[in-house]
Parts: C-alpha cells; structure tokens; sequence
C-alpha cells in the first residue's frame, strides 16, 4: 500500500493533469488539535486561482488496508468541517499562530490577507477507500465579513477511480 503522501501527491496530480478539476494544486499538511488530540482542523492540499476568486481546499481520508472500506456519512462531515475550519480560522489570522516554517503559514496568511478576494471554495475529499452516498449540498459560508460558497465536488466516484487509488470494481457507482 503507498504511503498518505504519495496517496495525495498522485490525486492531486491526477485531478489538475487528467482531470482539468483543478489548477495548481500543492500539498500542504496542516492540523490543528485540542489538549485531547482531536483534530480541530485539517488540510492536506490546496489551489488557489491566479486571480485569487477561486480555492479549491484538499483533505484525505487514508487507511492502510488492503480493501477498501466503506466511510460512514459521519466520517466524511467530519473531513469536511475540519477542512471548512481551517478555511474559517485562516482568514481570521491562524497564520500568526503558526511558525514559519510550518507548510501552512505562507498559504494561511495569504487567506488572511487576500480572502475578500475568493469568491468561490471548492472542498474535495481525497480518499482510498468507497463512499456509495450524496455530497453535501452547496452552502455560503460566512467568515467575518466574508461570504464564499462552498461546494463538494470532491465525492465524485469518476475522481477517485481516475486517480487508480481504487480498483473500478471497488467504486459505487453513483
């Protein structure tokens, strides 16, 4: 089995190569946890337009097996409002909180100081395992005077089976 890394290196590759879903998508790892090892929030990629209207945020859900598991509904909400935080809490000034070596610190204060500009945010789950059910439906999330809608592209079966993290026979199809 790859590693997590190279798991999110070869999706995101495969979403801006072959896919045409994204543009300059970079990895980048970041999580933020509580004094009980909760994860707060949590990125692994991200692609911001050159023009700044356009974000496309990256989180990865990845076991070690050697089938695919099926992820609870639960499992993935949880992915996307840990990635929806890190939205929230970078254009409100998480990169002040960071070193700056962290990966995160140049892209977070780019948030904060350009985030009025992005007028639209895409969440994607990248994943090894299946996912049979529906995407959360779009929404507007409001971030100080900031008003961005976000939608979820990313639990499109195509994409994970594009990617060949998958077997196509493992893919539900939609």
């Amino acid at each position: 089995m790859r590693p997590k890394r190279s798991v999110n290196k070869i999706a995101l590759n495969q979403l801006a190569v072959q896919g045409g879903e994204t543009e300059n998508a970079r990895e980048c790892h970041n999580i933020k946890e509580d004094k009980l090892g909760r994860s707060l929030h949590k990125l692994d990629g991200y692609a911001l337009s050159e023009n700044a209207e356009n974000l496309d945020l990256f989180i990865s859900i990845y076991r070690d097996y050697d089938q695919p598991e099926r992820l609870s509904r639960d499992e993935i909400q949880t992915a996307f409002n840990q990635i929806e935080r890190f939205f929230t809490n970078a254009v409100k000034g998480y990169w002040e909180d960071l070193d700056e070596s962290d990966q995160a610190f140049d892209f977070a204060r780019e948030l904060y100081k350009n985030g009025k500009d992005i007028v639209r945010a895409r969440l994607f789950l990248l994943t090894n395992q299946r996912y049979g059910g529906e995407a959360p439906p779009s929404k507007s999330l409001k971030t100080n005077s900031l008003e961005v809608l976000v939608k979820y592209p990313g639990l499109k079966a195509r994409t994970v089976r594009r990617c060949g993290l998958v077997p196509e026979t493992e893919v539900p199809r939609p």
